[in-house]
């Protein structure tokens, strides 16, 4: 009868410390709450419930931490853009995975290949010009349309370098 006494005795003594150290442990969070829905007589934030045992709701603010989420993110839709005319990329004025609207420059190209490029052609229109002057001096009727024909191609190269790209062209690179 001693050792069940002694058993009982050292199984209530336990269970005593354990609940001391679990009310110890979690001390913070056993705060009692507020209530927005007072009775008579009551302060607001406070209220009396059933017994007589008052109680008080703490905000969410004070028990939520962050809230955080696992999942996929996929692309809506992707678009590929290529250029008829190549060069060095000199600026992007978009962002990655920015929205962008109908006509929107995506990226600048260098030009300085292409102003060079329609340069040359003019001189070549140029030399042509003063090679069709020399043979119109004493050119036979054959040597002139040569040297027209040379002078329209260059002409017709010219243009083509100044007028830039056309619709079609750049509707092929949306």
């Amino acid at each position: 009868m001693k050792t069940l006494i002694r058993i009982l005795i050292g199984v209530a003594v336990v269970a005593v410390i354990a609940g001391g150290g679990y009310l110890y442990l979690n001390r913070g969070q056993l705060t009692p709450a507020t209530t927005t829905a007072g009775t008579a007589g009551g302060v607001a934030g406070e209220g009396v419930v059933g017994d007589g045992a008052t109680i008080a709701i703490q905000p969410a603010s004070t028990i939520l931490g962050e809230v955080s989420a696992a999942g996929h993110i996929e692309l809506q839709d992707e678009r590929f853009v290529t250029a008829d005319v190549g060069g060095e990329v000199k600026e992007i004025p978009v962002a990655g995975g920015q929205w962008v609207a109908a006509g929107t420059t995506l990226v600048q190209l260098d030009t300085v290949e292409l102003e060079r490029a329609a340069k040359r052609a003019e001189l070549a229109v140029e030399s042509s010009a003063n090679s069709l002057a020399d043979l119109t001096a004493d050119a036979t009727a054959a040597e002139i349309a040569s040297a027209q024909a040379a002078v329209t191609e260059a002409q017709e190269n010219l243009d083509d370098v100044l007028a830039g790209p056309t619709d079609d062209e750049i509707a092929a690179a949306e």
